[in-house]
């Protein structure tokens, strides 16, 4: 009813704007422009837009042809049809419209009603962002570093994810800010890169959540702050990012910027590991070794051991070691056992050294 009520009201005003210029005597009374087209759109009042915007798109007008593969698009007053909207799209983007080329890349880059295809994507990404469109920019310079529809090429990948930053892009200044991090087709620069993690995390990029916590967690280029550190962390755990609920988890454990909280340490850590995610399955399997937050398990333990010791956690691997040889939730394997002290102690793991001796000569 809403609906049907703002379209309405914006017909009665276009008609009450062409009785009252008949009545005033102006030549060539009403014709409806893209100013009542995109007021109508603006209010929800789509249809009557639709209206509007065809003539004027037949005409060339650029504007009304860009808003009206919007409404394609997204099936906003008409069925949607993604083949319209992408025609409609190319003609905005043939008369140099700064946003039209890069909603082209994205339908391709997405598959937007067509099957995925990196190659059109990043065609169209070029001229938006050759026409200076900053998110055409930023996502140009991921596929160069992805290597995606383009040979990897990080002298690109550095140029336009600046480009699009100078420009105040927050998922270009992430980009950056990773590339300054790790040192990748720039010299690191970890201060520069805490800054570039702060402007994006605060203008809005969820993904610059977590390194940014991090910054402050290790004190990398900023000064170290578990306070702030936790706040950062705990945005991107929520979000469901497992590297930031293991943290988060460990944070909790060990009191950094956290009261102690077990309970707290056990629950995200689980989310964590049940994504997979080794380090949180190795520190979830001591918290049930140990009995900390959580009633001492032995067999629950061996199980997230296993799962971390699988992909090469040193200190997984150890500990089930050490599990395997006491019989501790599983048989007592002293030929696993010693298999797996000496996976831990070939990644340098340093309790091995110890455990290692007592195991040979007890076999």
């Amino acid at each position: 009813m809403k609906n049907i009520a703002t379209e309405l009201n914006s017909i009665v005003r276009t008609l009450f704007r062409y009785c009252a210029e008949l009545v005033l005597g102006t030549e060539n009374p009403i014709t409806p422009n893209f100013q009542d087209a995109f007021g109508a759109h603006q209010r929800g009042a789509y249809n009557f837009a639709y209206k509007i915007y065809l003539p004027l798109a037949d005409k060339g007008d650029v504007r009304a042809q860009y808003q009206l593969a919007e409404l394609y698009r997204y099936g906003k007053g008409v069925q949607k049809n993604y083949a319209k909207a992408v025609k409609c799209y190319k003609l905005a983007a043939e008369q140099g419209h700064l946003e039209a080329s890069c909603e082209l890349g994205m339908i391709y880059l997405k598959g937007e009603g067509f099957e995925k295809d990196d190659h059109k994507a990043i065609k169209w990404f070029k001229i938006g962002a050759e026409l200076g469109n900053a998110k055409a920019q930023s996502i140009l310079g991921r596929m160069y570093y992805n290597a995606s529809g383009v040979e990897k090429d990080l002298k690109a990948a550095v140029k336009w994810a600046r480009l699009a930053s100078d420009q105040g892009r927050p998922q270009a200044h992430f980009m950056l800010g990773w590339l300054y991090e790790n040192g990748v087709g720039v010299k690191r620069d970890p201060k520069l890169a805490y800054w570039l993690y702060l402007f994006s995390a605060e203008g809005g990029c969820e993904e610059a959540q977590y390194p940014l916590g991090v910054s402050y967690f290790w004190g990398n280029g900023v000064e170290q702050d578990y306070l702030e550190a936790a706040k950062w962390i705990s945005l991107s755990a929520k979000r469901g990012v497992p590297e930031a609920q293991y943290l988060l988890g460990w944070m909790y454990t060990f009191e950094k910027g956290m009261q102690l909280n077990f309970t707290e340490a056990l629950n995200w850590c689980r989310l964590a590991a049940e994504q997979g995610y080794a380090d949180a399955q190795a520190h979830l399997g001591g918290l049930y070794r140990y009995g900390i937050g959580v009633h001492q398990d032995f067999k629950k333990a061996a199980l997230w051991f296993k799962l971390a010791a699988a992909q090469g956690t040193t200190n997984a691997q150890y500990l089930l070691g050490e599990m395997c040889h006491h019989g501790l939730g599983v048989p007592k394997n002293h030929k696993q056992s010693i298999k797996l002290y000496y996976l831990s102690a070939d990644k340098g793991y340093p309790d091995t050294k110890f455990a290692l001796p007592k195991v040979n000569i007890q076999n």
